[in-house]
């Protein structure tokens, strides 16, 4: 995770060193999610799973974009609150490629790594005594 010095500094993250600690880093970057969550994804309408989609796009874009992703999709007559094939389509429009690229690519590996574990799972079950 690479996160500004500056917005680390923010008294809602509040984790500083940022720049010369990869723990800190890493621990204002998860703080700061759950801080766009809690902020500005806190509707009942949006899945767990899309509420991470949309914190990791208002990551990359900003909050600010997030909204007018969101704003977009709605007016194209898509669900605001479903990343995957709507909202990604408003971030696509007003700032191109990078967040929908940024966005899909976390999830693939979180899809590739869930999968490993299954696997993982079923032949440590399938081995046991």
């Amino acid at each position: 995770m690479q996160i500004l010095p500056s917005t680390a500094a923010d008294p809602q993250v509040g984790i500083k060193n940022v720049a010369k600690s990869a723990d800190n880093n890493v621990e204002a970057g998860a703080k700061y999610l759950r801080l766009l969550e809690q902020k500005y994804l806190d509707e009942p309408g949006i899945s767990p799973t899309n509420k991470v989609l949309m914190a990791f796009a208002a990551y990359n874009a900003g909050p600010t974009n997030l909204r007018k992703f969101r704003r977009l999709a709605e007016k194209s007559g898509l669900d605001r609150d479903v990343w995957f094939g709507n909202v990604e389509h408003g971030a696509a429009r007003i700032v191109g490629r990078e967040t929908v690229d940024y966005v899909g690519n976390i999830y693939k590996y979180y899809v590739a790594y869930k999968l490993a574990q299954q696997r993982q799972l079923l032949q440590d079950a399938t081995t046991s005594p």
